[in-house]
């Protein structure tokens, strides 16, 4: 376990490094860093090993150091430090990202990416107005009365009802 030209170096090896001729360590694989190998570091797919022993992410990997979030960026998504979805505009729910929903003047969206409708209006795509509601922004009401009807095309509640013939 003496190195070294007068053998007075001491090196005894252990299970991270062996001793070269001079008595110095020489790590052993995954071992590091040279010269002191009380580091582990095993490459896999998600990182690389430099000198020191730490962690170097490959391509969409996060958080730096750790490597364990995959994420790569999309037309819906980006990806924070950490390997978090950030939705890009309209893209919705947060941390998913996988539902398209631009708000209207008809509706808005939840935090989930549905459709909310204003108040007053109905329908796949808000686009109908609630029952005795009409006019443009569905402000207009009307409910029809005995002899009367309600004429759609009103935009205001005393031209609504109409008499039936």
């Amino acid at each position: 376990d003496f190195y070294g030209e007068d053998c007075s170096k001491l090196c005894e090896k252990s299970d991270n490094y062996d001793c070269n001729q001079e008595g110095s360590k020489v790590c052993r694989k995954n071992f590091y860093p040279e010269g002191d190998c009380t580091v582990i570091c095993i490459e896999n797919s998600s990182f690389t090993c430099n000198k020191k022993g730490q962690r170097i992410c490959k391509d969409h990997y996060y958080p730096p150091g750790n490597c364990t979030v995959f994420c790569e960026e999309t037309s819906s998504f980006s990806c924070d430090q950490q390997g978090q979805r950030l939705c890009k505009d309209d893209y919705y729910p947060h941390g998913d990202c996988t539902v398209f929903c631009t708000e209207t003047s008809t509706f808005t969206c939840s935090e989930k990416g549905l459709k909310v409708c204003a108040e007053r209006r109905k329908g796949l795509d808000c686009e109908e107005c609630d029952s005795h509601y009409f006019g443009d922004s569905c402000s207009v009401f009307c409910k029809p009365r005995d002899g009367f009807y309600c004429s759609e095309k009103s935009t205001d509640c005393d031209s609504a009802l109409i008499p039936l013939l």
